[in-house]
């Protein structure tokens, strides 16, 4: 498990900035009302390291408080697959919310982990 942790800690840094380039990549996109092409890539990596980190923390952090966030988040990514294999629409405010999930989470995630756990979830 220790080899795991450590991969979980670049996992979960990787993860961050991702988010926060996404989030930034769709917010430029908002205000200069223009699709960018870089912004696609953001997204693509922030969703799938994300989907890789969380099935690591399930698998590592079963036993810790912390685990019923990996499976609430395991759960959304369940419940977003099945919306795209079904053709579901949803409003792109949905992916607005999804960037800002990850991105609190895993700042979260990484507070705790180098400011130690006084910062609660």
């Amino acid at each position: 498990m220790n080899g795991l942790r450590k991969v979980l800690r670049v996992v979960d840094i990787v993860v961050f900035v991702c988010a926060t380039l996404a989030i930034a990549g769709v917010f430029c996109e908002g205000m200069a009302k223009k699709w960018y092409d870089f912004v696609g890539v953001f997204v693509f990596c922030s969703d799938y390291s994300f989907l890789i980190a969380t099935v690591l923390h399930v698998i590592a952090d079963r036993k810790e408080k912390i685990a019923f966030v990996h499976y609430f988040s395991l759960t959304i990514l369940i419940v977003g697959l099945i919306m795209k294999v079904a053709g579901i629409p949803y409003h792109p405010l949905v992916l607005t919310i999804w960037f800002q999930y990850i991105w609190f989470l895993y700042g979260i995630i990484l507070a705790r982990r180098y400011f130690g756990k006084k910062i609660s979830m």
